[in-house]
């Protein structure tokens, strides 16, 4: 599996490598979906479940930069005030989901 990074400019770009893997633009083999339970293909759930898999089956996975690929940032649609909270739900939803795979990888339902 890789997972493209969009263009924040070089030193974020960087960093952005050593967070959770959460871009939407992804390449990968079927079968890597497939073994996703139907209750995980949700939200953030995908991407974490997807990460997990990868990583727990010893599968190769990576990112790619792709230069000049940017978005429109949340802040500037709807300002920071209104943007900071839903960056803080995002970050929690990533954070709920991470915990749920592996604790569903535990209990073997994963």
């Amino acid at each position: 599996m890789n997972v493209g990074l969009r263009d924040r400019g070089p030193w974020r770009t960087r960093l952005s490598r050593h967070l959770p893997l959460i871009s939407g633009e992804r390449a990968l083999r079927r079968e890597i979906v497939e073994h996703i339970p139907p209750e995980f293909v949700q939200g953030f759930m995908v991407e974490a479940a997807l990460n997990y898999s990868c990583r727990s089956r010893k599968l190769r996975y990576g990112t790619v930069v792709m230069p000049g690929l940017t978005i429109r940032h949340k802040y500037e649609k709807v300002g920071m005030k209104k943007a900071f909270g839903q960056y803080v739900g995002m970050f929690a939803q990533v954070l709920k989901a991470m915990i749920a795979v592996r604790i569903a990888h535990l209990f073997k339902q994963f």
